[in-house]
């Protein structure tokens, strides 16, 4: 079966839908596969045809290449991808080749996407994203980064998606929590009941204690019914009651 696009793929188009875009998009018919798209564009699926379209003038096909050569856990094609990376001039495509190299080789793919999370002349979203994938694979590299982006975005979705980020990172550590404790606070009176639910999750996934009065005041003032939902669950799970 064929590998497919989805939101954990390698693929440009995974990375220009906001999270929450493509969260709340409607259920559509599966998506085509990382194969099926390589065929259509003329490539064979083949070591060297994929090799080869690592070089190819269309950005798609290069990011295609390198998710089909990680599907198949070509580690023999690693340099290949690393050799294209370097001298890939579109940032999209850099963050799906070192996507690619996270599944052949992590240590490798986490330095180009600790890299590409570092850079401030990327997007705010791709930054978010290379966070996510080392995130996976519980390097905490980029928390600092993700942290920053939620506290100076007034994005919705990327607050979310920050929020989820750090939600899910691991191992979670007393200094963490302490860091991360401020953030979590202000968001839980954010304007949007969607950041006010997310952040009251987070405050549960890494059992800030602490925060367990500030999550009764949110909760006192909270309209939204979803949201309140959210909010009693994390201080039951902190260990405070509603």
């Amino acid at each position: 079966m064929g590998r497919q696009i989805g939101c954990r793929s390698i693929l440009i188009v995974a990375i220009l839908l906001p999270p929450v875009a493509w969260l709340q998009a409607p259920a559509q018919q599966a998506p085509p596969s990382v194969e099926a798209e390589l065929l259509r564009h003329g490539i064979p699926l083949k070591q060297l045809s994929l090799q080869s379209a690592l070089k190819d003038p269309r950005p798609e096909v290069r990011s295609l290449a390198a998710a089909e050569l990680a599907s198949r856990k070509d580690g023999a094609s690693a340099p290949a991808i690393i050799a294209a990376l370097e001298k890939e001039p579109v940032a999209v495509v850099r963050f799906n080749m070192a996507a690619s190299l996270l599944e052949l080789d992590p240590s490798v793919g986490s330095k180009y996407l600790v890299r590409e999370c570092n850079d401030t002349s990327r997007s705010d979203d791709l930054r978010l994203q290379a966070a996510s994938r080392l995130v996976d694979v519980q390097n905490n590299s980029c928390t600092s980064i993700v942290e920053s982006i939620l506290q100076n975005t007034m994005d919705v979705s990327r607050k979310v998606s920050a929020l989820l980020i750090l939600a899910r990172t691991q191992p979670v550590t007393p200094s963490f929590v302490t860091r991360l404790h401020p953030t979590l606070v202000v968001n839980l009176r954010d304007p949007d009941s969607a950041v006010r639910g997310y952040a009251s999750r987070c405050i549960a996934a890494i059992d800030d204690k602490s925060a367990a009065q500030d999550l009764e005041n949110a909760l006192a003032n909270e309209r939204d019914p979803k949201t309140r939902e959210q909010m009693k669950g994390a201080l039951a799970r902190i260990g405070n009651n509603p």
